[in-house]
């Protein structure tokens, strides 16, 4: 599951016949390929010259707009005193507010409205006896060109990740307080984490909403897409649905029937 695939191979029939990996490996479908890279990496994967309609299929997918990118704070806090009962799994905080210079460009502007997630509000499991971890991130609003220049490792690539991170702290601090003199574990991701660990172009958080894809079809027989930029879109509900219509590509409707 973590194979790097260098190529998604043709056939001179046009269709696809299956992947190769970056040390290698050949891997031949015996069906299809079901791909979810991000649309904009697509390009780089497959061969043009299979058709004039994949070539301008290929163009269509580099020219797809890109929502921005995503900045994460992930903190372990003691918990010791803390009323937890009172702690909702979910919160939504602007740091500027909802309403201001701009309109409504005012909501989405860099680092305003920030999603802070306390998953051990649902299970206490999830950190040790005590403690609790909280995740505090900006939605989609973070610009990659303020980090493209950025070399990760530097000193002036973490300064530029705690100077980044304020606004997530005082979304934390808005519920907790006292959650710096609590914190145990901080971990900020940038852009660059996103571009690095999940290879995200330009460490985007996905196809914008008026550019998806209306379903996983290509122009390459036995290719099917999932994925976020494919309808339904962003987020884990919408790209295991993605998931699921891309599955059921390869099953007769008949067939399907059968499962029921």
């Amino acid at each position: 599951l973590r194979t790097e695939v260098k190529s998604i191979d043709v056939g001179e029939d046009g269709r696809v016949k299956g992947v190769t990996t970056k040390d290698g490996e050949v891997i031949e479908a015996k069906e299809g390929v079901i791909c979810n890279a991000p649309v904009w990496s697509i390009p780089s994967l497959l061969r043009r010259g299979v058709s004039a309609e994949c070539d301008a299929w290929l163009d269509k997918l580099e020219s797809i707009e890109m929502t921005r990118s995503y900045l994460h704070l992930h903190v372990g806090l003691d918990a010791s005193g803390l009323d937890l009962s009172s702690l909702q799994p979910h919160y939504t905080v602007f740091d500027d507010g909802m309403v201001g210079e701009g309109g409504a460009d005012h909501v989405v502007k860099d680092r305003n409205m920030i999603a802070l997630s306390n998953p051990c509000a649902l299970d206490p499991s999830l950190a040790p006896e005590g403690k609790i971890m909280v995740h505090s991130y900006a939605c989609g609003n973070e610009d990659y060109a303020v980090w493209e220049r950025m070399e990760r490792g530097t000193p002036e690539y973490e300064e530029m990740k705690r100077e980044r991170a304020e606004p997530l702290w005082r979304a934390i601090e808005s519920v907790i307080p006292d959650a710096r003199e609590r914190c145990e574990v901080e971990l900020v991701g940038s852009p660059l984490t996103h571009e690095r660990f999940l290879n995200r172009p330009r460490g985007t958080y996905g196809a914008a909403a008026e550019a998806l894809l209306p379903d996983g079809s290509t122009p390459v027989p036995g290719l099917v897409l999932a994925g976020d930029g494919v309808f339904p879109g962003i987020g884990v509900p919408s790209v295991a649905l993605s998931g699921v219509g891309a599955a059921n590509a390869f099953v007769s409707v008949w067939e399907q029937l059968k499962a029921y």
